[in-house]
């Protein structure tokens, strides 16, 4: 298709599903010549009658080395560039100069616990959800406040609402759903503007309010209006459950395969570094202000993993903990803050 329409003029005004084919043709052959072929790989999908080709690249750094080098100068930053030297190479500038800048946050705003004996495997959820559950309602009643619970799926989000809505009935449970409309995502943050009602919202990891979504924004409005938020800050938890790595498919095993050929570590660039970034972007939604508290509760004994650790920011301090020993320490880290009581 490509070569004929370079050859001839063809007008194509009175078949437009055959223009934009045209320009998606045109512009797959000229990302082909973006990039090294050696660090591609085509990928086809199947579903039914119809069928994905997808361009992967594997290692981009050469190609942004060599677009970058085009400027006088560059600067790229972010929350979730730790470690700095594995992101140095995915980006192909490893001599370049990097800084990891102070947090505004101390380690004494933030409780990071990691429970290590709650089992979070596919194989194991059935058996350990009734723990789990246990475990979410310790922290939420901890302290009255607004809390995010995420989850590495919708069906594990399902189970997990359902078990907690029979074991908490009075917590207003909201549950983050599949396609949701824009009216539908903001009907779910709004939740979180209630002056009573403590609102735990489940979603997923890496979705739609795992990022970019400051739940405290709404605490503006109500400085506003002379009203207070229930404990100083919007979210006064993220419990984190399972590590979330991505499913073992041909795009992550090829991907894996080319970083170890390369000397490098494969399974951290295909799995835990896009797993570890997912669990930051979500713990980034609970300290927004100087003044803030909070909990963040990491439940998986793979987060006490060297390989997973290097990934956290330097104001976190984790803490191994059993379930057991959940409530007790959590009522501890809030004797100092000011605000609502424990939940009976």
């Amino acid at each position: 298709l490509v070569d004929e329409l370079s050859n001839g003029e063809i007008s194509l005004e009175g078949f437009p599903q055959a223009r934009d084919l045209a320009m998606e043709c045109f512009r797959w052959a000229r990302s082909e010549s973006w990039y090294d072929q050696a660090r591609c790989i085509y990928i086809a999908e199947a579903e039914g009658r119809d069928v994905t080709l997808k361009l992967v690249h594997l290692d981009p750094g050469p190609y942004l080395k060599k677009i970058l080098s085009g400027f006088g100068g560059h600067i790229r930053f972010s929350g979730t560039l730790s470690p700095l030297g594995l992101y140095q190479k995915l980006h192909g500038v490893v001599s370049g100069p990097a800084e990891r800048t102070a947090s505004p946050f101390t380690a004494e705003q933030l409780d990071v616990l990691i429970v290590d004996d709650v089992p979070t495997y596919w194989r194991s959820r059935d058996r350990s959800l009734s723990k789990l559950v246990t475990l979410i309602a310790e922290v939420i009643s901890a302290r009255s406040g607004n809390y995010l619970v995420a989850l590495p799926s919708f069906e594990y989000l399902r189970s997990v609402a359902g078990s907690l809505a029979e074991r908490c009935p009075h917590l207003n449970l909201v549950a983050q759903k599949p396609a949701m409309s824009p009216d539908e995502r903001t009907e779910f943050v709004e939740h979180f503007q209630s002056e009573s009602a403590q609102s735990v919202g489940l979603v997923v990891l890496g979705g739609v309010f795992a990022e970019s979504v400051d739940f405290s924004a709404f605490r503006a409005t109500r400085a506003l209006s002379g009203s207070r938020a229930l404990n100083g800050s919007t979210i006064a938890g993220v419990i984190c459950v399972g590590l979330g790595l991505p499913p073992p498919d041909l795009e992550r095993k090829r991907l894996q395969a080319y970083f170890s050929s390369q000397g490098d570590d494969g399974h951290t660039v295909a799995f835990v570094q896009p797993a570890m970034t997912k669990i930051v972007q979500m713990a980034g939604r609970l300290l927004r202000d100087p003044e803030d508290r909070g909990v963040l509760c990491l439940i998986d004994p793979r987060f006490t993993d060297p390989a997973c650790q290097r990934f956290f920011p330097a104001h976190w301090q984790p803490k191994v903990i059993r379930s057991a020993c959940v409530a007790e320490h959590l009522d501890n880290f809030w004797q100092g803050a000011t605000g609502s009581p424990r939940l009976r």
